[in-house]
């Protein structure tokens, strides 16, 4: 996701790499336009899937504690005016993202 960023950004990268630390290896990752337009496609749908609250719920105290997405999930209790407010933050930086707005 991060390196769709980069590209958004004007950046074109020639290759990636993952750098395992734990293991002291380095294994090369495709980043050909193919590639990028399938992850593009699959974090629009998700984004779109979560905007529309289409996802699994497993509501657990510790879970909902930590979750990024729990203003959206209609399993925990919240507050209205905190779930406007953080949605509309989530939007924007979505319209930003994926260069949505003029």
């Amino acid at each position: 996701m991060l390196l769709l960023l980069f590209v958004q950004l004007g950046f074109h990268p020639k290759q990636a790499t993952v750098h395992h630390l734990d293991e002291g290896t380095r294994s090369e990752v495709d980043i050909s336009q193919d590639i990028l337009n399938d992850v593009e496609v699959e974090i629009s749908e998700t984004v779109n899937k979560i905007m529309s609250r289409k996802f699994s719920k497993y509501p657990s105290p510790k879970k909902c504690s930590a979750c990024d997405w729990s203003f959206f999930c209609t399993k925990k209790k919240r507050s209205k005016v905190k779930f406007i407010v953080s949605a509309h933050k989530v939007i924007k930086i979505i319209k930003w993202l994926f260069k949505l707005d003029p």
